[in-house]
């Protein structure tokens, strides 16, 4: 299943509220376990998510901004 543009912002905008400022640090470990688990769809997708993350914290883009 390919997730869209939407829902990787989405994700990254629960990530950041949940976690606040160690948001990027909850991403790089999801994107660590997924190397380890060989998972190459959720690397892709946490790689994407993580980036989003960046983006919000940086307060450059709005949500949804750029699909």
């Amino acid at each position: 299943m390919e997730l869209d543009c939407r829902t990787f912002w989405a994700v990254a905008q629960k990530v950041v509220n949940a976690h606040g400022v160690d948001a990027p640090r909850f991403a790089a470990r999801q994107i660590e376990f997924s190397a380890k688990a060989g998972d190459m769809s959720s690397l892709k997708a946490w790689n994407s998510i993580a980036d989003r993350i960046d983006q919000l914290m940086a307060g450059k883009v709005a949500p949804y901004e750029g699909c």
